[in-house]
């Protein structure tokens, strides 16, 4: 590790140790609990807990770059090592349910373009044979065999709080962190040899691929069509929610039926504030010959999408928002704290926590629509420029395009 990566970490880690012990004394009050993560209502706030968690804001900035930079030194490295001449490694899938949005490691073989020979199996008779176990960490399914060899946990999820437990303190952690998914009976309090997810600093980095697509995807645009574009979408907020249980603060559902309340137009295509015709409309999609093509066309008819994230926390940026700026829509964001250094630029989005009431969130809207080339100049700008912010390709970079690749590799040093 670098000289200057070790003293970037150390600083940040000396902030959010001073800014921890704050924090905690203010949620031991009860009167934030979701305040740190980003959500920041600024009526519940005095000026100075708003100070405390503005040092933990512009902190982040410093705290991403540093990881970005290690983590790509790491890759670097690993690309530069003589995989060929290691043996063939053996990973068992623990978890037998394993989402799709993982690629090839739910169809149980190796890509053919992995730097190391790897064989993958679902079959947990193979377990205490193989080279490493793999679980996902937000569904444990039974216990781990009592002589199981290393095992790699996974977490694409941001479990509600993990960050908050390891940047906030415990007082912060609910019952569905990943330390209480770990301390859990069901797999006997075992803690995983490495960690995958969505988080900067995990062993392994493993951001959402959508970044990684979006930034490849990048060109620039000419004014002229993009005035032409903006000028036919709709007026209103596209929406797609299906689960309507997110325990996050402030709801988002609350919050855009308030908007909507305020008189400004939320059009809902999912399970969540149903509308059966809208509905409809958009099951159509599934007999589209380009599904993806076509959900994205949709999206991008309307002047702006949501975006708010199901969950809070340092590095969760999910594929909500980069679909909707592939779209062409202006996303409405609230999320990570960090979510400028996963931006094109900040004004690429609408800030949902800049606001004070979402009344006030509503009228924004009516003056953005009502002046297009006000829309268009602050936040369709990024569009028009020749590159992207270097922080935003780098983190990019972090997106392996196997992980299954990733996880072998592991699965070899934990080996040896």
């Amino acid at each position: 590790m670098s000289t200057f990566v070790v003293a970037a970490l150390v600083l940040v880690a000396t902030v959010l140790e001073i800014e921890v012990a704050n924090v905690a004394v203010l949620a031991s009050s009860g009167e934030i609990v979701v305040s740190a993560l980003g959500a920041r209502p600024n009526t519940l706030f005095t000026s100075t807990q708003r100070e405390l968690l503005d040092l933990h804001w512009h902190t982040s900035s410093t705290r991403t770059r540093a990881l970005v930079k290690y983590q790509l030194e790491r890759r670097e490295q690993n690309a530069a090592r003589d995989w060929a001449s290691k043996s063939k490694v053996s990973l068992v899938v623990w978890s037998q349910a394993t989402p799709v949005w993982f690629g090839d490691v739910h169809k149980g073989h190796t890509n053919p373009s992995c730097r190391i020979s790897c064989e993958v199996s679902f079959d947990r008779d193979q377990a205490t044979s193989a080279d490493a176990l793999v679980m996902m960490l937000d569904r444990p399914e039974s216990p781990l065999p009592s002589n199981h060899p290393p095992w790699i946990g996974i977490t694409w999820e941001n479990l509600m709080g993990h960050q908050r437990y390891k940047s906030f303190g415990s007082k912060l952690r609910p019952s569905t962190s990943v330390e209480a998914q770990l301390d859990a009976s069901l797999i006997r309090g075992l803690r995983p040899d490495l960690l995958v997810s969505h988080e900067l600093d995990a062993d392994i980095p493993f951001p959402y691929p959508q970044i990684r697509t979006f930034v490849e995807r990048f060109k620039t645009q000419d004014r002229v069509d993009v005035s032409a574009r903006v000028r036919n979408q709709r007026r209103g907020i596209y929406v797609l929610i299906s689960n309507g249980d997110a325990h996050i603060l402030p709801d988002r559902l609350k919050l855009l039926k308030a908007v909507q309340r305020a008189g400004f137009p939320v059009a809902s295509y999912g399970k969540a504030m149903l509308d059966p015709y809208l509905r409809q409309e958009f099951l159509k999609l599934d007999n589209a010959e380009n599904r993806e093509g076509a959900g994205l066309e949709l999206q991008g008819s309307y002047l702006f999408s949501n975006a708010i994230e199901n969950s809070f926390g340092v590095d969760y940026v999910t594929e909500k928002l980069y679909l909707a700026l592939t779209a062409g829509a202006v996303p409405l964001y609230l999320g990570a704290p960090n979510i400028v250094d996963f931006l094109p630029d900040r004004d690429a989005v609408i800030h949902v926590n800049d606001f004070e009431t979402p009344d006030d969130l509503a009228r924004y809207l009516d003056q953005l629509s009502g002046d297009l080339d006000l829309l268009i100049d602050r936040h369709h700008a990024w569009r028009f420029r020749e590159k992207l912010p270097q922080l935003l390709t780098d983190i990019s970079l972090l997106a392996p395009s196997s992980l299954t690749c990733a996880l072998c590799e592991a699965a070899a040093d934990l080996r040896s």
